[in-house]
């Protein structure tokens, strides 16, 4: 509980220094000198100090949704049938207020949840979010929050996309957070049900 906590409190300082930087020219963003806790794939901590700017993300996978919806009451004529199972992925941009959700739906047969599509998906996003400059301006640091799911995040293809990242020089330094399991609840998820929401009354 304390590691989720010290987690929780990472993960708000990362979002309230985005916010306050949000108005900031992509190139002349601040660094913020601190400690904070870095936790690996096993869960211990270790305090380093290091500068840091801030763009921040939260990414989730939603629930699967079905494609055509029809409730309770499924129609006689295809009651047997099969519907499409719809991926939704989201990317919340918690550097604004309200938080707003950028969501990527594709059918099963166009794609899975795999490793391959979450750092495709997140390149994409970051994109339509102007937070990847073609001009050869590199933003200070990127922060990305990720759940704990093996399958979809912890991977190479995720963990291989910061040090790309770099290289490429579209941000000096990209920081991964993975949310212990079982604290897994994220900015996506709210945002996630408003979506269903508005999917079931249509």
């Amino acid at each position: 509980m304390e590691e989720a906590q010290q987690q929780r409190s990472l993960a708000r300082l990362r979002q309230q220094t985005a916010m306050e930087d949000v108005d900031q020219p992509h190139e002349n963003r601040r660094f913020v000198f601190c400690s904070m806790f870095v936790f690996l794939n096993f869960m211990f901590t270790n305090v380093v100090n290091f500068t840091f700017y801030s763009y921040c993300v939260v990414c989730d996978y939603s629930q699967n949704v079905e494609l055509p919806h029809f409730g309770a009451e499924q129609p006689q004529d295809i009651y047997y049938f099969s519907a499409i199972t719809v991926n939704i992925f989201g990317m919340a941009d918690v550097t604004k207020t309200p938080t707003k959700m950028l969501a990527y739906g594709y059918r099963e047969d166009q794609g899975g949840k795999g490793g391959n599509n979450v750092a495709s998906l997140i390149i994409k996003g970051l994109k339509e979010l102007g937070w990847i400059k073609e001009d050869g301006q590199a933003g200070k640091q990127l922060t990305i929050i990720l759940d704990n799911c093996g399958g979809q995040n912890k991977n190479n293809y995720v963990l291989r996309m910061a040090p790309w990242l770099v290289e490429r020089k579209l941000f000096k330094k990209v920081e991964i957070v993975f949310y212990i399991r079982g604290h897994t609840k994220n900015a996506c998820d709210r945002l996630f049900n408003q979506l269903k929401l508005l999917y079931h009354k249509r």
